[in-house]
């Protein structure tokens, strides 16, 4: 349903020659996709690339369960070390297609957490290990998006970061910096999962209290049941919502304004009703029939 939809939407945009050009190129200086305006060449398409990712993750477990068994701790380690190495050399070094090859430890990375949660190891951690885990992630975050940290190495950091100085904020690709944390995945990316992975394991004793009781379980089963459909349609919510408020004024100021923040339940709000009318519309074609 996803990719028909999308389908329509592209031939109109390009028939209509709207939107600016992205993507693949296919002949002289036409581009495989169109993208949308205003702000710039936002595409709805990022949850494939997560998608085509976890296939290959689920393919490869029986090599990663191995390697867990065998190394334990020693093979996120081994990631997050090479993930730092392949950023020096693709940033520091000037290499940009080096930074490529983290797409395999970044991604990896957290997958191996789950066989250390599947084995039952993980839940003998103390507890503040987990913290340990929020306040490295966090803290390597909050170090690394901000521009004072790479101040004292001058104006190489800007040939390092083109224009910014330092890893974007955001977490995911867009099309207003021109470096990404997610198109190919950095060190940015990895520590996001470090101080989730704390933060959901200090939370789990009450958690698993709640899921316990009957309405917090169907509520849990129900997501589960539309998880796809989610995950398909929420870039499309957004970019809706985008098309819908940029024209009123929204989203122009930049992440340290005071307004910037005072928008951010409104950015939250709109996609989020959004995207409940497109999983309403969508979703009774994405779910298996009933027997």
């Amino acid at each position: 349903m996803f990719l028909g939809v999308w389908l329509l939407v592209q031939v109109a945009l390009h028939l209509a020659d709207l939107g600016r050009p992205a993507g693949p190129r296919l002949w002289g200086g036409t581009r495989l996709l169109r993208g949308m305006l205003p702000p710039a060449a936002t595409l709805p398409f990022g949850p494939l690339w997560f998608l085509a990712a976890y296939l290959v993750v689920v393919a490869i477990a029986p090599a990663t369960v191995w390697l867990h068994r065998r190394f334990g701790l020693l093979v996120p380690a081994a990631m997050a070390l090479a993930t730092v190495l392949v950023d020096v050399v693709g940033f520091g070094f000037g290499h940009p297609g080096a930074r490529y090859l983290n797409i395999a430890p970044v991604l990896l990375f957290p997958h191996q957490f789950g066989h250390a949660y599947a084995d039952g190891s993980m839940l003998r951690w103390p507890r503040r290990a987990f913290g340990a885990m929020v306040a490295v992630g966090l803290g390597g975050l909050v170090l690394l998006t901000n521009p004072w940290v790479f101040r004292p190495f001058g104006e190489a950091r800007y040939d390092w970061f083109p224009t910014i100085g330092h890893y974007p904020k955001s977490l995911l690709g867009t099309d207003v910096e021109p470096i990404s944390n997610a198109y190919p995945p950095t060190v940015c990316f990895l520590l996001a999962a470090v101080w989730s992975i704390g933060a959901v394991m200090l939370l789990r004793p009450a958690l698993a209290r709640w899921v316990a009781r009957p309405g917090p379980w169907k509520a849990t089963i129900l997501v589960n049941g539309i998880i796809m459909t989610l995950s398909l349609w929420h870039i499309t919510a957004y970019l809706i919502a985008i098309l819908l408020l940029w024209p009123l004024g929204f989203g122009h100021e930049a992440d340290s304004t005071a307004r910037w923040w005072l928008e951010r339940p409104l950015w939250i709000a709109a996609p989020g009703l959004i995207l409940a009318a497109l999983v309403r519309i969508v979703g009774r074609f994405e779910r298996p029939p009933r027997r």
